[in-house]
């Protein structure tokens, strides 16, 4: 079991549970066969927050490997006035627990668990499956580390190149001169830091 970092923001090696760890944290299982995808379930690999709670998240099964990526925000963050942070909808919290278990007790497609694996995170509760607990970090700069550090291709917009009548709402208009405003959509092939994707245009000259 590994914690990707290809940001470097967590202090630990990736064979460790994170102290600190981003809000979009991944976990990666490696089993020695292929499981079957319609196996892999919130029941099967339990990732769950301090109340017991399965993190919203999505499992992506390739071969032997197994990765879970946390939800993705769809807004970047923002602290109130009271210190309170909204993360976006991002499927960890801040200064948060969490735990993920596993094993022949809870997935039967596994036989047993690693040795060094198991001894390193026996599960007090069944001494055949891993209980690992890792924590979150409370630094809004380092939240939306932790997927593999890849630019999107835009794929499609709406509306298409060369529609004409529609304004995009980048100036005010008070005398009614430009056609109406309209919204707009950029489509991406992967996911868009809420931050980056709402930072203001660099003016055009």
């Amino acid at each position: 079991m590994d914690f990707p970092d290809p940001s470097n923001v967590n202090a630990e090696s990736t064979d460790s549970p994170p102290a600190e760890a981003p809000l979009l944290q991944q976990v990666v299982f490696t089993f020695d066969g292929n499981p079957d995808p319609n196996l892999i379930s919130i029941n099967t690999i339990q990732i769950r927050d301090s109340s017991g709670f399965p993190v919203p998240g999505t499992f992506a099964v390739s071969g032997m490997v197994v990765t879970f990526t946390p939800q993705l925000p769809t807004g970047p963050v923002t602290i109130q006035a009271n210190g309170a942070v909204d993360v976006g909808g991002a499927g960890l919290a801040p200064a948060q627990a969490y735990t993920v278990r596993t094993g022949p007790g809870v997935f039967s497609f596994i036989s047993r668990v690693n040795a060094q694996l198991l001894a390193r995170f026996a599960d007090p509760t069944n001494a055949s499956d891993i209980l690992i607990g890792f924590k979150t970090g409370s630094d809004p700069t380092k939240f939306f580390s932790g997927p593999p550090l890849t630019s999107p291709l835009l794929v499609s917009a709406d509306p298409p190149d060369g529609t004409t009548g529609v304004s995009p709402n980048l100036y005010t208009d008070p005398d009614g001169v430009f056609p109406p405003r309209g919204s707009f959509e950029l489509h991406f092939d992967g996911a868009v830091s809420p931050d980056s994707a709402t930072s203001p245009a660099t003016p055009s000259t």
